[in-house]
């Protein structure tokens, strides 16, 4: 295992944070966002497409693994108004 120094541990974050960000300056979240949203709709949209055109029924498995991305994509868009709140429940500032 390569040991790693202290001066490239405490750059971390920061390698994070622009890997995170695609490049400098670009924010990732509003796009990828968007795009779990469209890919989201679309994926339901099939489902009910093929339910309706082939008649058998979704799975149990589909829709739990369904309702669980439209939960987690809602939580996604909804961030921006969550993350304070989150923060400041526990007790910490954020990245910022």
């Amino acid at each position: 295992m390569p040991q790693i120094s202290a001066g490239e541990l405490a750059q971390y974050p920061k390698r994070v944070h622009r890997l995170l960000a695609l490049h400098p300056g670009a924010h990732a979240h509003g796009w990828v966002t968007r795009l779990a949203v469209l890919l989201e709709i679309c994926t339901w949209l099939w489902i009910a497409w093929q339910v309706r055109k082939i008649q058998p029924r979704a799975t149990r498995m589909t829709i739990a693994t369904m309702v669980l991305a439209t939960v987690l994509t809602a939580a996604a868009v909804s961030w921006p108004m969550l993350e304070p709140i989150a923060f400041n429940a526990l007790g910490t500032r954020g990245l910022a």
